[in-house]
């Protein structure tokens, strides 16, 4: 149509590539998400926001004494569902990038969308260091460990 003279160039960038991974990937698992927060709005018992309101309690008060408190076991799901996911991004990376039909790099401009995950499909499948990909495959399970944990305690412990 001709309205776009100059347009942006989201998969050529260095530097927009990824944020174009991260959007992407936010868009993907937001269905999720509504899915598990609504289930968990629905499990709220009506007589809760009843009594509240009959003692006083405005909009906000009731948002944030009952149902955040509510929500507590979902949000802990989700943000630690979410951390998992966040460091094991490939598909989006290997797909925007390029995949296996383009020559050269297969993870975006300049490698750009090079996270522990492609690292671990490049050393183990392209250049058949196996060694160096299991290596690598078990400090990323460290590192999700660590962050679970992490994530674990201080959701519990804010109860």
């Amino acid at each position: 149509m001709g309205l776009v003279r100059d347009p942006v160039q989201f998969l050529n960038s260095p530097d927009m590539f990824l944020k174009s991974v991260i959007i992407m990937s936010i868009w993907h698992g937001l269905a999720f998400v509504i899915l598990i927060n609504l289930a968990g709005l629905q499990n709220i018992p009506k007589q809760l926001y009843e009594a509240a309101q009959i003692d006083g309690a405005g909009t906000v008060t009731q948002f944030f004494r009952i149902t955040l408190p509510a929500l507590r076991p979902q949000m802990t799901f989700l943000i630690v569902m979410g951390t998992i996911g966040a460091v094991q991004v490939f598909e989006q990376i290997y797909i925007l990038g390029g995949g296996s039909d383009e020559p050269g790099t297969k993870f975006g401009p300049n490698d750009s969308g090079m996270t522990i995950v492609p690292y671990i499909f490049r050393k183990g499948f392209e250049d058949m260091h196996m060694g160096a990909a299991s290596a690598a495959a078990y400090v990323l399970f460290v590192i999700l460990l660590l962050l679970t944990t992490i994530n674990w305690k201080f959701l519990k412990r804010s109860e």
